[in-house]
């Protein structure tokens, strides 16, 4: 990926520095937009496939918001409270290309490589901003939680395990 995006200007990627495209998405990312539906059904697995995608799509070095894999691995596990559902949760901010940027006359792509497009000395912006926002609890099985019991409130006490984003101050 370094070789294909290898001509563009990083800076021109916005703030967050996160190029989708970049990476290599093995969960749909998009999906996970903050509306509810079938397809953003969220454990711990999705969350930390989300984190790597988006860990992986940095274009540039930008570090706001992350820590290593090993991390957050760690922080899903070690910040868990007896008789307390605990979350960990995912906001962040990135791009896309929008679609069809070749079409659109908003990137060039030759020998293998994209390049920035400039028209009349002004550049084109092949991409979009987007965000993505997933919750999911620590754990994926808590064991002997009756949801249907009248008892059931003080399991649902939640703890916030840890949050990622990279929307400073938003939380």
């Amino acid at each position: 990926m370094n070789t294909v995006f290898s001509p563009l200007n990083k800076n021109n990627v916005p703030p967050h520095g996160i190029l989708l495209d970049y990476g290599i998405e093995f969960t749909n990312v998009p999906v996970f937009n903050g509306t509810l539906s079938g397809s953003t059904y969220t454990n711990p697995t999705v969350l930390k496939q989300i984190y790597n995608i988006l860990l992986c799509s940095r274009i540039r070095n930008v570090s706001t918001g992350f820590v290593i894999p090993t991390t957050f691995n760690t922080n899903l596990k070690t910040n868990r409270a007896a008789n307390i559902i605990t979350l960990s949760c995912l906001w962040f901010k990135y791009a896309t290309f929008i679609e069809n940027p070749l079409g659109s006359n908003k990137l060039t792509y030759s020998n293998n490589k994209f390049y920035d497009k400039y028209i009349n000395g002004v550049w084109q912006n092949p991409s979009r901003e987007r965000q993505t926002f997933a919750l999911a609890a620590t754990k994926k099985i808590y064991k002997d939680y009756n949801v249907k019991s009248k008892t059931a409130l003080q399991y649902f006490l939640f703890k916030y395990a840890k949050y990622y984003t990279n929307y400073l101050n938003q939380f």
